[in-house]
């Protein structure tokens, strides 16, 4: 009996039994899943076929699907979010491409970085053990991380020379969307889905824009995200895959559209964000830009003078150089060492500190005007995550970012040394968007926003994926040579 007719007859038994046990326990909610389980293989038939579609509508969904929307499966309130499903099913649908009809080998990537993540998931795991578990911690944990890596093996896997630009594209036109919706939201000073998100999400905090106004400050739009800080990094992180998709583009799409996502993100209005798109653009395009970055910033300088002299008293003028909140910036951080020196060597856990911190508010000056009730996060990445995850947890973390960042400069380098420029192109675009996620992990939380960890991993998958194509290509170009034929370089093709 072949392979084909065994796995007709064990999906037909496994249905039989899955149906009499959905319809026995669940009722009305068994038949769903029941009709999801037969649905199963002609979804899989069909991601067969246009299996690069099915990835770049995931990034889609990643971006695009509101942070609250969600269904309940099973009893209790273990609940499956949207923008995760697509992901789950893919992952289900690798088991069975790659495990049962071996349709290809399965690769885990860089044996460095799969080595650095594992490490750091262990000691990440442990204050789980030590300390009481917040609510929506697990999950949190799970969706990021853990999700994230998983994405990063879908990726890197399926990552070719003839998709990446397809992913980048979807990736391009996700950003663009994000950014009508904020201008939108700007516009119209209103999001009815984060109305409905504060219905459904317990623990939701939504500022409405008329409170804003109020104090005469500026709303900060949410687009479709949890915080307007994730927005607005999910916005950068995307501006470097809407540069390469316009690449070629004709003037008359190009710049409209790279001016709508600057946009965007200038309209966000989350500055640490700003900075990180600048430095992180600068950083990967220096070699080009270095000799015109004094008049860059000459011409900087003259356009902001310029704005705040006509906009200076309006709540966007206003806030430009407000130091109010970088001073308490410094006190959630000399708040989050002091906790952390008290919580040695494995922390408080994973989001807790919003649980904790009432107990150090008294060990720094807090700054005039702060109520110390509503601080919930220490706004720095790493520092959060040595607080929460402990010394452990801090030190596998840097682990894994200076693992992924050495890869990169190391592979790109060795790309251009041997003629890939189009490939190194490609990976300097990845690296853009994985630094900006780094820049702004020193002023946000950045671990902890699901959909912009997902866009992080999605990008070094991409990327490694590239790297490691070129890598088997040389391995195997002597042995061509030999045989006389002599392979194309990149930058020709």
């Amino acid at each position: 009996m072949n392979t084909q007719k065994t796995l007709f007859l064990f999906t037909t038994l496994l249905l039989a039994i899955v149906y009499c046990m959905s319809l026995y326990e669940l009722r009305t909610a068994g038949i769903v899943l029941v009709l999801v389980c037969m649905g199963l293989p002609v979804l899989v038939k069909y991601t067969m076929e246009y299996t690069d579609v099915v990835l770049g509508l995931i990034i889609a969904t990643i971006g695009l699907c509101p942070f609250f929307v969600n269904v309940g499966i099973g009893p209790g309130t273990l609940r499956l979010y949207g923008e995760d499903i697509p992901t789950l099913y893919y992952a289900v649908y690798m088991v069975i491409a790659y495990g049962l009809l071996r349709r290809k080998p399965l690769h885990t990537g860089n044996i460095w970085l799969l080595l650095a993540f594992v490490l750091f998931v262990m000691s990440a795991s442990i204050p789980f053990f030590t300390n009481p578990i917040a609510k929506n911690a697990l999950r949190n944990f799970a969706e990021t991380f853990i999700l994230g890596f998983a994405l990063y093996l879908i990726f890197y896997n399926e990552t070719t020379d003839d998709n990446v630009d397809l992913f980048t594209a979807f990736i391009a036109w996700t950003t663009a969307t994000l950014s009508v919706v904020v201008l939108l939201e700007v516009i119209f000073q209103a999001n009815p889905l984060m109305l409905k998100a504060k219905e459904v999400m317990d623990g939701f905090m939504y500022i409405l824009p008329s409170r804003y106004t109020a104090i005469g400050s500026y709303y900060r739009p949410y687009a479709v995200f949890f915080h307007p800080s994730e927005a607005g990094t999910f916005l950068a992180m995307g501006f470097p895959f809407v540069q390469a998709y316009l690449r070629d583009k004709s003037p008359l799409l190009k710049y409209p559209l790279l001016a709508l996502v600057l946009l965007g993100v200038v309209l966000n209005y989350t500055r640490g964000v700003w900075l990180a798109l600048a430095v992180a653009w600068t950083v990967c395009n220096f070699s080009r830009v270095r000799r015109v970055l004094p008049v860059m910033a000459v011409v900087f300088g003259v356009c902001l003078l310029g704005f705040l002299l006509v906009y200076g008293n309006t709540p966007f003028g206003k806030r430009i150089l407000d130091p109010t909140n970088l001073y308490n910036r410094l006190y959630y951080w000399q708040v989050g060492l002091a906790m952390t020196g008290d919580n040695f060597p494995f922390g408080i856990g994973h989001m807790n500190f919003e649980h904790r911190y009432l107990e150090y508010v008294d060990t720094a000056p807090v700054p005039q005007g702060l109520d110390v009730q509503q601080i919930f996060v220490a706004d720095n990445m790493l520092l959060t995550s040595l607080v929460e995850q402990g010394v452990l947890g801090f030190a596998t973390l840097c682990c894994f970012l200076g693992t992924v960042y050495y890869q990169f400069a190391k592979r790109i380098r060795l790309l251009r040394k041997q003629g890939h420029e189009r490939t190194a192109r490609r990976c300097n675009v990845l690296l853009q968007a994985a630094l900006v996620y780094l820049f702004a992990g020193m002023f946000a939380d950045v671990h902890l926003f699901s959909k912009v960890t997902k866009l992080f991993f999605i990008s070094i998958g991409m990327a490694f994926a590239l790297m490691s194509l070129r890598a088997s290509e040389d391995a195997q170009a002597p042995a061509k040579e030999a045989s006389g034929e002599i392979p194309a370089l990149d930058a020709a093709k």
